[in-house]
């Protein structure tokens, strides 16, 4: 690949072909060093449960376990999410989860469920342990992420899970859209969603950041609705969303507008914590408000 034509990847600092001849000890001494930029990682456990047994499933957690112990041991100060792909790895992470309970900065998830929501938090649930969050995304040669699973990541994200995360990012236009339903993005292109974030007035995140824990067990399996109506010159709110979130306007033709879910551009407004019809609360949502003019 020419990754040359490509200078803001992470690809493009290759000097060669990409090959994993690193150890546990030298990856974990690397990361650790940078103990005052990394806020997150991500360990991606690429684990089958198809082809392991309960106590082969239950040797890998102990050995990823002892390794994020060997890394706070090292100085690390930010948070660590261990995640399995599929269901059928869940006895992994309901012992990933066990082994970390005393662990704050330690969480645990499935990632690779798609748009299979409802059945990747039931399983999280489950789990006793209550440092859990939802990881889902897309590859090149796959599906899309359904809107439905977007707005759903949204609104169980406080209480359900204490972070929502998509992975993996790249287009900037993508990059606009994701940021408003999950609380986390994985990108090849770190220097394009720093600017895209930059334009949104979100601050990334820093290694003292918190994940909160979960406090619900109450999995919201529909999107509340909101909706918005047409006047002339543009939308304006005719039904308001729930506490906490926005409506985006947007004009569908023929002098008609819908209303969508989506996140608060400043949570800790007014508008955002007690939305009303208004066009402060319309703004909060970034669509379509020319109807209050």
């Amino acid at each position: 690949m020419p990754y040359a034509l490509f200078p803001n990847s992470v690809c493009s600092q290759l000097e060669g072909r990409c090959k994993a001849l690193s150890s546990i000890r030298s990856l974990l001494e690397h990361i650790a060093s940078r103990h005052n930029k990394i806020a997150l990682l991500v360990i991606d456990s690429k684990i089958d449960g198809t082809k392991m047994d309960i106590t082969a499933l239950k040797n890998a957690a102990s050995k990823v376990i002892l390794s994020v112990k060997t890394l706070y041991s090292l100085g690390f100060l930010g948070k660590v999410i261990i995640g399995a792909p599929k269901l059928d790895a869940l006895e992994y992470v309901k012992e990933v989860a066990r082994l970390s309970e005393n662990m704050d900065s330690v969480y645990f998830t499935i990632d690779l469920e798609k748009n299979n929501i409802q059945g990747t938090l039931e399983a999280l649930v489950s789990i006793p342990n209550k440092n859990r969050v939802y990881g889902t995304g897309i590859s090149a040669c796959a599906p899309g992420i359904a809107d439905n699973t977007y707005k759903l990541a949204l609104v169980n994200n406080a209480g359900v899970v204490g972070l929502s995360y998509l992975w993996t990012i790249d287009k900037r236009s993508s990059m606009v859209k994701a940021i408003r339903y999950f609380g986390g993005i994985m990108t090849n292109y770190p220097a394009d969603l720093t600017k895209v974030l930059t334009d949104a007035e979100i601050s990334l995140a820093k290694p003292s950041f918190k994940i909160p824990p979960a406090t619900s067990t109450a999995i919201r399996e529909t999107v509340p609705p909101c909706d918005c109506n047409y006047h002339s010159g543009g939308c304006s709110i005719s039904k308001a969303s729930p506490p906490g979130l926005a409506c985006k306007c947007r004009y569908a033709g023929t002098w008609t507008c819908r209303g969508s879910i989506t996140s608060c551009k400043k949570p800790s407004s007014v508008s955002c914590k007690t939305p009303t019809k208004s066009i402060k609360s319309c703004l909060e949502g970034g669509g379509d408000c020319g109807g209050y003019r």
